[in-house]
């Protein structure tokens, strides 16, 4: 009898937690185990960025062929043991005599693959990744098939698997100390709750926990609603912004080497509120005798020989000229007023201010706010994030205009010398700025 009884306890006590245990557990492993498989595809991404994407795109063509799709290439044309072999060292598996390495190195006009030093496991992370790769669909200022994308963090992931294991394990506690506490009910015959739910346990605990549980709510409230606000604000901000172009348009070259004027291609900045972009024409200019780039070849510039309809074999145009469709990278909401002609001529702000040095970019972006702070010229030292109301108004607000040069601020400035007040009020700096001639009204750039 005494052996009965005690072996009973131990039921009560041991067995039916243990249920509980198991159980969670078993959950437990389940989701190590998908979070496992998110995070073999994190890696494959991080590698392909870190190892790849400097001369492979997934897709498309750079300066090695797109990696979607490659093993099944490679299985079917060679192997995957020597694809393993040419991500490690292409040299040899062309030198090895392998027909489909041979046909891709002369393809590429026999430019080697650097190799790299990644192991088997880390070559089909990649090539996971790539071929579950999905175009991101992005809204910005323009519509071009490919989009620059700004890297975005994956501590959301990490915080995520986080929190569910650590809901399972205060769902498992909670199992645990549950069927501990209705054993001891039972084993002194008393009754037991184990029809009630968990939100039925839950409302019993936030009934006799009231002040805690409303300052939790408040505070959740609160955080959700100051992260709402914030990434209200990010609406429409598109710092970095790089897109691709139908033209890799190398500004290097153009404004750095050759030193062509920013006002050569984009004329209307010094007449028009719009900076414009140049027509063909004005690139058939230079490029009618220039055919080969210094870092393309010939491949971009045929591309504005065909858009003009020029053939340079025959040194005529042949065909007739069709539109370049660039993509738009500065995009201000349609509420906004900004006259290009007003800030270059009358303010006599230099391009490199709002744009950055061109000098040392390619393909046209927005620039970043340590990119105009790096600008030798800027006197002025931004805070606020580029094309926001904010970075405006700081610019405004430090700016200073000329003494002289312009008919419309020769003007305020001789009524000024009628203030004398208020001229020395605004000279308390030794300047006048933008926001002291009314430069922060709101109708000055809200229609």
């Amino acid at each position: 009898m005494f052996f009965k009884d005690n072996i009973l306890n131990m039921n009560i006590y041991f067995l039916k937690p243990a249920k509980g245990l198991i159980k969670a557990f078993a959950l437990a492993s389940a989701f190590i185990f998908i979070s496992s498989q998110i995070t073999a595809q994190v890696n494959g991404e991080e590698i392909f960025k870190n190892y790849c994407s400097s001369c492979h795109k997934v897709d498309g063509k750079s300066t090695g062929p797109w990696i979607k799709g490659a093993k099944e290439r490679w299985a079917a044309q060679s192997s995957m043991d020597n694809l393993y072999k040419w991500v490690k060292n292409s040299a040899d598996v062309i030198k090895a005599g392998d027909p489909y390495a041979v046909a891709l190195f002369n393809e590429w006009k026999q430019s080697p693959m650097t190799a790299q030093p990644l192991s088997n496991e880390q070559v089909d992370a990649v090539l996971d990744y790539v071929d579950n790769w999905v175009p991101p669909v992005v809204s910005g200022p323009t519509t071009g098939s490919e989009v620059a994308v700004e890297k975005e963090s994956d501590a959301w992931v990490w915080v995520l698997i986080i929190s569910i294991l650590f809901v399972i394990v205060i769902l498992a506690v909670g199992s645990v100390r549950r069927q501990l506490h209705n054993a001891i009910k039972e084993n002194k015959g008393e009754e037991t709750d184990d029809e009630l739910s968990y939100l039925q346990l839950f409302g019993q605990w936030a009934n006799k926990n009231k002040i805690l549980v409303g300052l939790s709510s408040l505070v959740i409230l609160l955080t959700i609603l100051i992260s709402l606000g914030n990434e209200a604000m990010q609406v429409g901000v598109f710092e970095g912004y790089n897109p691709s172009q139908p033209i890799e348009f190398d500004h290097s070259v153009h404004a750095g080497k050759a030193e062509i004027n920013c006002v050569y291609c984009h004329s209307s900045a010094e007449k028009s509120k719009h900076a414009g972009i140049p027509s063909v024409n004005v690139c058939m200019n230079c490029h009618r005798d220039i055919h080969k780039g210094q870092n393309t070849g010939t491949e971009e510039i045929a591309k504005i020989h065909a858009a003009a309809g020029y053939d340079p074999d025959q040194n005529e145009y042949t065909k007739d000229a069709s539109p370049i469709i660039w993509n738009k990278v500065h995009n201000l909401p349609d509420h906004v007023y900004f006259n290009h002609s007003q800030h270059v001529v009358v303010g006599k702000i230099d391009c490199a201010q709002c744009h950055g040095d061109v000098k040392n970019i390619k393909t046209g972006k927005v620039a970043t706010i340590a990119e105009l702070n790096a600008v030798e010229a800027n006197t002025i030292k931004f805070t606020k994030q580029v094309l926001t109301m904010g970075w405006c108004l700081e610019c405004h607000n430090q700016a200073g205009v000329q003494d002289q040069g312009s008919a419309y601020y020769d003007e305020i400035h001789k009524r000024l010398k009628d203030n004398p007040e208020l001229l020395k009020k605004f000279k308390q700096d030794d300047k006048i700025t933008v926001r002291e001639l009314g430069g922060w009204e709101c109708a000055k750039c809200h229609y």
